[in-house]
Formats: C-alpha cells, sequence, structure tokens
C-alpha cells in the first residue's frame, strides 16, 4: 500500500476506527428506547474483506470472511497481511464488527495517515448531514462524519405480532461507520465497521430479569448472519452488470465515490424496507388493543402506546436522513450518466423506493396519532360529563354538610381540647382507611387493564373478565346490604343488635380488603407467566412466519 494515502471518513453512528472519534458507549438512548450492544464472546469478531472492479469482466472476489462463529485460527495482524495487494482501479471493502477497536487492526490503520486537524476540529461521531458525506470526495480538511442508522429484527411468529414485549424483545439497530481511504494510483479502500444493539428491556418494561430470559433475544451468530448478508447484497449491487456498463470508462475519482456511497445508501434502504414490513404488520395487530371504539384508554395502555409512538418516530428519522443523503447522490451522478439507460432505470428504482418508505413510515405514527386524538377526545367527553354530576352532587350535599357542622357545635369552649383530639384520630384513622382502598383500586385497575388488553387477543374470550369483576361486585354488594340491615335495625329496632352485626361485618370487609386482591394477583400472575412461557416455547419450536423470513 503506497504510504502517501490520504484518508478521509464516513461515519454511520459507531463506533470509530482510528482514535481521532470516540467510541460508542455500550448503552445508548434513542427514540425513547434504550440500547445497549449485543454481547459477542471469547473477543470473537466478524469481517469480510473483498474487492470490486468498475471494469465489466471483472468479478468481485472475496478475500477474508471471518464470520466470528468461533474463534479466528490467526491474528487479525496476521490475515490483513496476508491480503493480496490491492490491484489499481479496485475498490476494497473492509465489512465488520468488533475488530474496530483491536491493537491488531489500530497499526493496520497506521499506513493511513489522517488529517492532522482531526482530532481539534471534528472529535464527535458525526451527522446525517450532507454536508458531512460531501466531504468524502472534496477532500476537506479534518474528519467530516457521516451518520445512519438502520433496523433488523429476528424472525416473528404471528401470534406473537400481539405482544409488544415479543417484538421489541427481537429488534436490532445497527450503526455503520465507513472510512473511504484513496491515493494517486486511483486505490480505494472502504471500512464499514457495524454496532448492533438491542433493546434494554428491563428498563423499557421494567422486567424481571427472570422474565426476560423467556423471550427471544439477538445473539452473535444473528448478528453475523444479518452482516453476512448485508455484504452479499453490497457485492451484488457493486457487481451488478448494469452498474458497470454505466460506469464503464469513467475515470472520475469523485464519481466512483460518489457511486459507491450510493450503493452504500441503497442496501441500507433495503434492510430498512424489510422491517417496515415487519412493522405495518405489528401495527395493525396492535389494532385491536388500540382501537378507541373498543378498549378505554388507560394509564398502562398509554405507556405502551407511547413506546410504539417513539420507535416509529426513530424509524421515519431513519429513513429520512436515508433518503436526504440518497436524493443529492442521484442528482450529482445524474451529470454524468443522465443519458445512459441503465442509470434511468436506477434512478428510478431509487425515486421509487424512497417515496413509497417516505410514504409508508409516517402512516405509523399518523395512525396512532389518530387513536390517541380519538381517546382525547372520548376522555374529555367523559371528564365533562362527570365535572357536571359532581357539580350537582355537590350543590345537594354541600348545605347539608354546612347544617350538620352547626347543629353538632354543642359542646363549650373549655371543652374543646377533647373535641380536638378526636377529630385528629378520626382524620388519621379514615386518612389510612382512604390510602388502603387508594391502593386496593389501582391494583383493581392494573389488574383489569391486563385482562382487558387480553380479551381482544386472538383465542382469549370475555369469560375471565367476567369472572374477575364478579368476584368483586359480588362481596361489595354482601358488605352494602349487612351495613344497610346493621343500621337499619339499630335505628329502628336494638342498637345492641345492629352493633354487633356491623362487627361482624367490618371483620368481614378486613379480610376481604387483604384477600381479594391477594388472591387476584396470584391468579394473574400465574396465568401471566404460563402465557409467557407457552410464547416462549411457541417461538423457539422453529415456527416463523414466511413474510418475516
Amino acid at each position: 500500500m503506497d504510504p502517501t494515502i490520504e484518508l478521509t471518513s464516513v461515519a454511520t453512528g459507531a463506533p470509530s476506527l482510528p482514535p481521532e472519534l470516540p467510541r460508542l458507549s455500550s448503552s445508548t438512548y434513542g427514540g425513547g428506547v434504550e440500547w445497549e450492544r449485543i454481547p459477542w464472546e471469547d473477543d470473537n469478531y466478524f469481517l469480510q474483506v473483498f474487492d470490486v472492479s468498475w471494469s465489466e469482466d471483472a468479478e468481485s472476489n472475496i478475500l477474508l470472511d471471518i464470520d466470528g462463529s468461533t474463534r479466528p485460527a490467526q491474528s487479525l495482524e496476521a490475515a490483513l497481511q496476508a491480503l493480496p495487494e490491492q490491484e489499481v482501479e479496485r475498490f476494497r471493502f473492509y465489512v465488520g464488527e468488533n475488530f474496530e477497536n483491536m491493537e491488531d487492526f489500530r497499526q493496520f490503520l497506521i499506513q493511513f495517515p489522517s488529517d492532522p486537524s482531526a482530532n481539534k476540529s471534528h472529535a464527535h461521531t458525526g451527522s446525517p448531514s450532507f454536508a458531512r458525506l460531501r466531504s468524502q470526495w472534496n477532500l476537506e480538511p479534518g474528519l467530516k462524519a457521516w451518520s445512519s442508522k438502520s433496523y433488523d429484527m429476528l424472525p416473528i411468529d404471528p401470534h406473537d405480532m400481539f405482544y409488544q414485549e415479543g417484538f421489541f424483545s427481537r429488534l436490532i439497530r445497527f450503526s455503520k461507520l465507513v472510512h473511504v481511504a484513496k491515493d494517486a494510483h486511483g486505490r480505494v479502500s472502504v471500512f464499514i465497521t457495524c454496532t448492533s444493539e438491542y433493546a434494554m428491556l428491563r428498563k423499557l418494561f421494567k422486567y424481571d430479569s427472570r422474565y426476560e430470559s423467556n423471550l427471544s433475544r439477538p445473539t452473535q451468530t444473528d448478528v453475523c448472519s444479518r452482516l453476512s448478508r448485508f455484504g452479499a447484497s453490497l457485492r451484488c449491487t457493486l457487481a451488478s452488470r448494469p452498474l458497470k456498463i454505466m460506469m464503464k470508462g469513467n475515470s472520475s475519482q469523485h464519481t466512483l465515490i460518489q457511486a459507491a456511497l450510493l450503493v452504500i445508501c441503497q442496501c441500507i434502504l433495503g434492510e430498512i424496507s424489510s422491517l417496515i414490513e415487519t412493522t405495518h404488520d405489528y401495527a395493525m395487530c396492535q389494532e385491536n388493543v388500540i382501537d378507541p371504539r373498543l378498549v378505554p384508554l388507560t394509564k398502562y395502555s398509554l405507556e405502551k402506546r407511547l413506546r410504539d409512538a417513539y420507535f416509529y418516530e426513530q424509524l421515519q428519522d431513519c429513513v429520512s436522513d436515508l433518503v436526504s443523503a440518497t436524493e443529492p447522490l442521484l442528482e450529482l451522478l445524474s451529470m454524468e450518466f443522465a443519458a445512459t439507460l441503465e442509470y434511468k432505470h436506477l434512478t428510478t428504482e431509487l425515486h421509487i423506493l424512497c417515496t413509497d418508505l417516505s410514504k409508508r413510515t409516517p402512516w405509523l405514527s399518523h395512525r396512532l396519532g389518530s387513536h390517541l386524538h380519538m381517546f382525547d377526545q372520548s376522555r374529555s367527553l367523559d371528564e365533562s360529563l362527570n365535572v357536571g354530576l359532581l357539580s350537582l352532587l355537590a350543590s345537594i350535599f354541600l348545605p347539608l354538610s354546612l347544617a350538620a357542622s352547626l347543629l353538632s357545635m354543642q359542646t363549650r369552649f373549655t371543652d374543646l381540647q377533647f373535641i380536638l383530639y378526636d377529630f385528629g384520630g378520626i382524620s388519621i384513622f379514615l386518612g389510612t382507611v382512604v390510602i388502603i382502598v387508594v391502593h386496593v383500586l389501582h391494583i383493581y385497575a392494573r389488574i383489569v387493564d391486563g385482562i382487558t388488553e387480553q380479551k381482544y387477543l386472538p383465542g382469549h374470550h370475555d369469560q375471565e373478565l367476567t369472572i374477575f369483576r364478579m368476584s368483586f361486585k359480588i362481596p361489595f354488594y354482601i358488605v352494602w346490604l349487612a351495613l344497610f340491615i346493621a343500621f337499619f335495625i339499630g335505628m329502628v329496632a336494638d342498637v345492641a343488635l345492629g352493633l354487633n352485626i356491623l362487627k361482624y361485618v367490618l371483620v368481614f370487609v378486613a379480610i376481604s380488603l387483604w384477600a381479594t386482591p391477594i388472591v387476584g394477583i396470584i391468579f394473574h400472575y400465574l396465568k401471566h407467566s404460563i402465557s409467557a412461557r407457552e410464547r416462549c416455547l411457541t417461538s423457539r419450536s422453529g415456527v416463523r412466519s414466511p413474510a418475516t423470513n
């Protein structure tokens, strides 16, 4: 390799290769979801190296393929040094993950001298602006980084589409860092370093870690398979005959780099397109639990909808960034190849793809937003009706309360300390009762919300919700009737008999307040655990949807 090579960089949001840019932290925050890097075992890494030539008769040659499944037999330094010398007019691509911070690779990068002003002028991971992309072929001073992200996911069973946990547990977020190195002989080296992350379910859903173990999670093997697929897509697109015919006879180094960057954007757009199709299927399945005509809006269902909304916005931003980079590249290349038929086919295909993604991605957020708006309208109407009812009740009971207060003031001023003492004690006692009742109602609402959402999932019926509600209504009606009888007998017939009945009623109420929620919680927890294990066994049994494979 010529020692006079100049280095420019394109960053797509992942940790940097040379020390000029900081390494991405092990956990990041994006779109309302916290992400952490997928762990790699035994210092394994994935690396593919291949050469691509723009000449019509040349083929793409894979020079090095380390799939990350086993520990490499030789060191990374030895593998890189064993690569054949790069031929003139060829592009050499390095695609991989978890190798960028290895000392062997840093030693290999010494032969790519970077601009010394980079450390001071541009010490961050970059942005998706076109100005950063433009710096790749204009040789502007300092490292100008361009960032982009993409998403993928594990194959998902159609039944798991109805569960938010099953969807988010399978998501993979990829960040790619691309460095373009070029010299006076026309040799171009492109380093594409990936960083894979998955969602932190413990923070997203506030899980116990034991429950998370029942969900399907991306692994090192899943990441390697998707990186291999990305590398194959990149090689296939770069070596396609129409692209070679279009580039035949073009010796402009700027144009060749622009075409290579356009192909990278095209491959990432293909990844996003596949994920958006799966996300649309997930959104349609979630219609059953967010339709304002079927399900009332609660605090817990709103939390789920917010998770979806944040992720949809992140997808929309990702598509917007890629489209903002792809369309200017097409315009620049049209100045060179507008007359060629192959370029017309390429630009038409990419324009249609960008337009399709730009239309389909906002649909997710707009659809969810319209449902939340209808929820808000429905809640506003209910609140207005409740306010009117409360006003009517206040107009009736306020005069009665004032009259009762005036009639009860039959105590002398010197004896008020006893009344104040009793007043404080009664206030504390009633406050304690109110706190207990509020907690019981919160537990009841949480369980009812969970059962209500289960009601609209396939295979579930209304019987469970009806039984659960009746288990609360029947004791309530019995207690209310017993209290009415106790006070009625005490006022009309015998006070002692009424007090005895009231004593037994209070004992029954105390037992019901503690036993009923505990039994309900245990029942709901056992059912939820059993259903989670059934979903886990189903997902591990190999049943997959053909549309998502």
